[in-house]
């Protein structure tokens, strides 16, 4: 944000929560079997959505 990457009125700690939030969601979706290059998948688009989102 202090360089201009992500706009000013972004809650970060909003953004840090989602993305353990996520982490851990993924994490628990592959003990029920969903693939780990799926998981994989989705959080790099995801992660990319947000920052996309906030940019």
């Amino acid at each position: 944000m202090e360089k201009g990457f992500f706009r000013q009125d972004t809650d970060t700690k909003a953004i840090a929560s989602g993305f353990v939030a996520l982490y851990d969601g993924l994490i628990a979706s592959e003990f029920l079997g969903i693939s780990m290059h799926d998981s994989i998948d989705s959080w790099r688009s995801t992660v990319r959505a947000i920052i996309a989102g906030i940019s």
